[in-house]
């Protein structure tokens, strides 16, 4: 009788136990929000402006890519309107705006004005990458330096310094501006970033040089000497690839 009570008590703690797993295994959904849960995720959601922003893409070239668009036009699109300025037919896009003759080296990097602003306490500037702008592309200075596809320098007025920093003309870049050739960091997955100068100028295809627009040929390190818009935003120079302003 003892072994046959022992063995009736089996199925009852096999029950127990069950029990007990089936309750720790169960859980709300809402219990990731809760504070006893080790958070490790945290999503956020970005609705700015800068988020209908193009992005700039280094390996296309955007003279030809535009040109090509321009001058097969009626193979892509049939809707057109009257230009009297112009004293043409307009579809969105125009061959006379991508002249041959203008196109710049895509590889030579320039100094050129733009109207996005800046601010003494951070010496940041507003987004480069938003489209009404008021880039002075005619006005654009060429430094004679070029960046090759591994993001080395060669010839003209940007060097790199002995500890592998930026100069322009000899002298460090102004206005807390001074960077790096190269930065590399390295992520998670095994790929690799480069947030220098040569990263940055590549993607997204601009530098704050540290100097301003006075309305003169020469660019100044005196932000207060700087050309303002309708809007006081200041003019400052970056640094471009031919690609960039193509």
């Amino acid at each position: 009788m003892k072994t046959i009570a022992t063995y009736a008590k089996i199925p009852i703690v096999l029950f127990l136990c069950a029990l007990l797993v089936g309750n720790t295994a169960w859980s709300e959904d809402t219990d990731i929000y809760k504070p006893k849960v080790q958070h490790n995720v945290m999503i956020l959601l970005d609705n700015s402006g800068s988020m209908g922003f193009g992005v700039y893409e280094n390996d296309i070239d955007y003279h030809d890519f535009y040109r090509y668009i321009a001058e097969n036009k009626g193979d892509w699109t049939q809707t057109a309107e009257w230009d009297p300025i112009a004293g043409t037919w307009k579809y969105n896009t125009n061959v006379p705006y991508y002249p041959s003759d203008k196109k710049k080296n895509r590889n030579e990097i320039f100094l050129v004005a733009a109207n996005a602003g800046y601010t003494e306490g951070s010496g940041m500037t507003g987004d480069p990458g938003n489209p009404d702008l008021d880039w002075k592309v005619a006005e654009a200075i060429s430094t004679g330096t070029f960046i090759s596809s591994d993001g080395s320098l060669s010839g003209g007025d940007i060097t790199v310094a002995a500890d592998g920093s930026i100069l322009y003309k000899g002298s460090a870049l102004p206005n807390n501006r001074g960077v790096k050739l190269h930065d590399w960091q390295d992520n998670y997955d095994g790929s690799r970033v480069d947030n220098g100068f040569a990263g940055l100028v590549r993607a997204p295809g601009f530098y704050f040089s540290g100097h301003f627009y006075d309305g003169d040929d020469t660019p100044t390190q005196d932000p207060d000497s700087a050309t303002t818009d309708g809007s006081s935003r200041k003019y400052v120079y970056f640094f471009a690839t031919g690609n960039y302003l193509n």
